[in-house]
């Protein structure tokens, strides 16, 4: 639950994502499409998680894994919407590593894909159907593909940043006095990992 995973979270990513956790369908207007983007083992897969468990009254989650087929072939596109639409309950689709449907080179990167997925952000089939996108990156997002960025498109653009130093060392009682991402607190606190890692690493290694 969120309540129990909120301190995991810098102030502003906190504060972003305790707002996402409280909206319900009646908040939702035009936009769809929502990005979580931030370094590897921040929190982004953990939060989506809570998300799924803060939503599960009113909204279904679909975990797509091949996210280039699925924006690629219609018909399979279709498949993934219409699934559990019967029931009129919202629907989720979370896409985990998602950069190139984001950067301002995607269009000519992977073409008509990109066209479907803003079609879903505020188009005919996004408005026709009660389904949201979640995308995540690892990658820094420093601009964005305009067309996705366009008001009215993007419900929720959060940022999952690094600890500071200072929240750091807070989360982990002294034991780490840097900047640390959520997977790195967590493996200097448990000592969980066989073996030594990277060379000169500060944490360990960790996927």
């Amino acid at each position: 639950k969120w309540t129990e995973i909120e301190r995991n979270y810098s102030d502003k990513a906190r504060d972003a994502l305790g707002q996402l956790m409280q909206l319900r369908a009646t908040d939702i207007g035009s936009g769809r499409i929502m990005l979580l983007h931030g370094p590897a083992g921040s929190g982004k897969t953990t939060a989506i998680r809570a998300l799924a468990d803060a939503w599960k009254s009113w909204c279904d989650v679909s975990y797509v894994v091949d996210a280039d087929q699925m924006f690629s072939i219609g018909g399979y596109l279709m498949e993934v919407l219409l699934h559990g639409n019967q029931e009129k309950r919202w629907q989720l689709i979370v896409v985990e590593d998602a950069e190139e449907f984001l950067t301002p080179d995607a269009k000519q990167n992977v073409g008509q894909s990109v066209a479907r997925l803003l079609n879903l952000g505020d188009g005919m089939i996004g408005q026709g159907l009660n389904c949201l996108v979640l995308m995540t990156t690892n990658v820094p997002i420093v601009k964005l593909h305009e067309a996705i960025m366009r008001p009215g498109r993007c419900i929720a653009n959060i940022e999952v940043p690094r600890l500071s130093a200072e929240e750091a060392k807070q989360w982990s009682e002294g034991r780490v006095r840097t900047e640390a991402t959520l997977a790195e607190l967590f493996e200097a606190q448990r000592h969980s990992q066989i073996g030594q890692g990277v060379s000169g690493s500060k944490f360990g290694t960790y996927l």
